[in-house]
């Protein structure tokens, strides 16, 4: 089965550094290692747009979501 994860998720999983969230880190991670992730369009636009950090854009941007 796959998974859509919102942007919130990958907000958290991308720029926190909160032990708060490292549980849902390591489940994304997982679920990223299984190829059970999907992330449509208008998700992965909003979570790249928060980014002004060019080099992390280029690297982030080249994920095959």
């Amino acid at each position: 089965m796959k998974v859509l994860v919102d942007s919130c998720i990958w907000s958290y999983a991308l720029r926190s550094k909160h032990q708060d969230f490292s549980a849902y880190v390591e489940q994304l991670n997982d679920l990223i290692s299984a190829q059970r992730v999907l992330i449509i369009g208008v998700i992965k636009q909003e979570l790249l747009s928060g980014y002004s950090s060019r080099p992390f854009f280029k690297k982030t941007s080249v994920f095959a979501f």
